[in-house]
């Protein structure tokens, strides 16, 4: 694979701008060219058409279609006082800040989830392991979870910030609680006891 450092500024914007989508946009931006494509032998992931190619795609690894990656900026659901990792297990729950943008922001969530749910195949795709809804505050909450690397011990969550530098959370009095963070990830969807559940993968997470 070529090296990033051929492509263009021009062609790293257009790249950007095709495959870097906040998720709240998804409602009203519509789903044209977006679908879900074999990842692997067990998942589907969330990607877009590229139509017209982006020139420098192949830089990538890429060719006419890529994995969206989508955006969402909020805040670290819970508390520090909950047991780690929760039921959820290697995962971590976002919702939106207090401040009056990013509510209206993620108002509409779960509308992009369940609109995109549908893009696929047959039935709607169960979007109880990537949305809930918090019982005492009636917040709108997004799941997103990852692989733990081999060499990790279960029960750490290791992530990544913008400058690909790896970190590790070890207890939840690491999680950066009432600050405002982004984060990066895919949507992907996979078979499980007949049921398919969609899921966000996390690729990047950070401080605001």
């Amino acid at each position: 694979m070529a090296s990033t450092s051929t492509v263009s500024r021009s062609q790293l914007n257009a790249v950007y701008r095709r495959v870097i989508l906040s998720l709240d946009a998804i409602d009203y931006r519509g789903t044209h060219g977006i679908q879900f494509s074999l990842s692997d032998a067990e998942r589907w992931c969330c990607s877009i058409i590229l139509n017209p190619a982006v020139q420098g795609l192949s830089t990538f690894g890429l060719d006419n279609e890529a994995p969206i990656v989508f955006e969402v900026i909020g805040q670290i659901a819970g508390s520090n006082e909950e047991d780690f990792p929760d039921d959820d297990g290697l995962s971590v729950r976002l919702e939106a800040r207090q401040d009056f943008v990013s509510r209206l922001q993620w108002a509409r969530i779960a509308a992009a989830l369940g609109t995109l749910s549908e893009i696929t195949d047959g039935r709607p795709l169960n979007l109880s392991r990537v949305l809930s809804i918090n019982a005492r505050t009636s917040a709108v909450q997004l799941r997103i979870q990852w692989d733990t690397p081999s060499e990790i011990i279960n029960g750490m969550l290791p992530a990544f910030d913008g400058f690909g530098q790896l970190f590790i959370f070890t207890s939840r009095t690491d999680l950066p609680f009432g600050q405002a963070v982004r984060a990066l990830f895919t949507l992907e969807y996979s078979l499980v006891r007949r049921q398919r559940y969609m899921i966000a993968s996390l690729m990047m997470l950070t401080p605001v």
